[in-house]
């Protein structure tokens, strides 16, 4: 296969599957340093890749205006297709990108990668009989992995990240790079320094975060667990809380935590750009998270993570790197307070906060992924 010289990434959705193709850039830019990379995705999960050095642009489709049309069914699709798209296409296009490697399987990205016009795609496309088709031997495993059932998929021990890297394996494309990466810049350091020394947070205290949201209801924690789980922090190791989540969930879920907690926490809920999210995870000594978006920041930012599992998929989607735990078990209400309380004082050793009394024994526990339930560690 010749080498690309334009290349066109697409993955409009969500942030953490977003942010678990970082290595894959990277991955491409070490294997094609000279190529130009473009990368599409969803407006919201732009920033985390804007500063992203390894890109030359990124291009922005503003995919929930375009579903929000649809659904409310005023125009003909058609119609809305080319409102919505017209405009994008035609800038794509004017690159004249020779590969397109659409990471996302959906309609819309199909579309948009048949319309590209490259010669080569690897991933799903449309074809010129407007059939959905998933180009290349690799991206067909990727998909037939991320598609099965959904009692085979919890069986897969393959990390989103290491499946996408099969995508371009057709390229000769070398793995090298086994962290996820947000380009934080200096003003979201800033920024989280100014948050947290107004709520009187010091530098050499122990703040703790929690993400209690997540992207629907059957991956979320109980809020009164986490309410108890914070004021146990707070009394056995004097932690503050830090309570993240979207604008949405500020007077659900998060409220949900708070009204809950005989501790005061501080919230965090009103930033749309998630550099200044990552920045304020990274203040944390650690943070527990249930599967979603913000779990996946906390990894790429180094922050030791907590990550809590109840019927999704740990192994996929577990935190991506060294030194995170993962709890797993068949639903969100079997995970106990106990249990995540044992894994933040596990935590709170590894890291140094606390003496590391863990014995070699318990340590080969943890680290043994052949247990179906129960806290596992990836160090």
């Amino acid at each position: 296969m010749n080498k690309p010289e334009r290349i066109l990434i697409i993955h409009l959705d969500a942030i953490g599957d977003v942010l678990r193709s970082t290595p894959l850039i990277a991955a491409l830019r070490r294997h094609l340093p000279e190529a130009y990379l473009g990368y599409l995705t969803e407006s919201r999960c732009a920033t985390l890749l804007e500063g992203n050095k390894a890109l030359n642009r990124v291009f922005v489709l503003h995919r929930k205006r375009f579903k929000k049309k649809v659904r409310e069914g005023r125009s003909p699709f058609l119609k809305i297709l080319k409102e919505e798209l017209y405009a994008l296409v035609r800038q794509l296009r004017q690159e004249s990108f020779d590969l397109v490697v659409n990471l996302h399987y959906s309609e819309i990205s199909a579309i948009i990668a048949y319309l590209v016009g490259a010669k080569l795609v690897l991933g799903m496309a449309l074809n010129k009989w407007g059939n959905y088709v998933v180009h290349g031997r690799d991206a067909r495993e990727v998909y037939n992995t991320i598609y099965q059932p959904q009692e085979l998929r919890q069986q897969n021990r393959q990390h989103l990240v290491d499946l996408y890297l099969k995508v371009v394996r057709p390229l000769g494309v070398q793995t090298y790079q086994s962290k996820l990466e947000v380009p934080l810049r200096d003003e979201d350091m800033e920024f989280a320094t100014d948050f947290t020394a107004s709520q009187g947070i010091s530098e050499n205290e122990l703040l703790i975060g929690f993400q209690p949201g997540a992207g629907w209801a059957a991956k979320r924690w109980l809020p009164e667990r986490f309410a108890r789980l914070g004021d146990l922090a707070v009394n056995k190791y004097g932690a503050r809380i830090l309570i993240t989540g979207a604008r949405e969930e500020a007077d659900t879920v998060v409220a949900e935590v708070v009204k809950r907690m005989e501790t005061k926490p501080v919230i965090s809920t009103d930033q749309t750009d998630l550099r200044r999210v990552g920045a304020l995870i990274k203040k944390c000594r650690l943070f527990v998270s249930t599967d979603s978006g913000p779990m996946h920041i906390s990894a790429a930012v180094n922050t030791p993570t907590i990550g809590l599992f109840g019927g999704t998929f740990p192994f996929e989607s577990r935190p991506y790197g060294k030194g995170h735990l993962v709890i797993v078990e068949e639903r969100m209400d079997k995970i106990e307070l106990e249990e995540v309380a044992r894994a933040l004082d596990i935590q709170l050793r590894l890291t140094g906060y606390l003496p590391n009394t863990l014995t070699d024994q318990e340590l080969a526990y943890l680290k043994d992924h052949s247990r179906q339930r129960g806290i596992l560690l990836f160090a």
